[in-house]
């Protein structure tokens, strides 16, 4: 749990620290002026692919000096960019 909570911290720090305007945020929720929708909706999208480009886990555990198998499977984070829905 706490490092999905880290991720979760981590993303919301990376969007409001790219975004050009106040945001409200709760949690992992991240509320904008409706006139800026569809550009933080392209932000929060563009800062997840970043975050989850690398494979945090791995490096991890390989700075702990474990042995690490890939979880992700044939997850193709680059889909996130166009998806309808970035969290369901």
């Amino acid at each position: 749990p706490n490092y999905v909570h880290s991720m979760d911290s981590a993303h919301l720090r990376a969007v409001i620290r790219t975004a050009d305007t106040g945001l409200s945020c709760i949690h992992d929720s991240i509320g904008c002026p409706a006139n800026q929708v569809m550009e933080i909706n392209a932000l929060i999208r563009n800062e997840f692919y970043e975050l989850n480009t690398v494979d945090l886990l791995a490096v991890i555990y390989r700075a702990l000096g474990q042995p690490y198998t890939d979880q992700r499977g044939k997850l193709d984070i680059s889909e996130v960019l166009q998806a309808s829905y970035i969290f369901s």
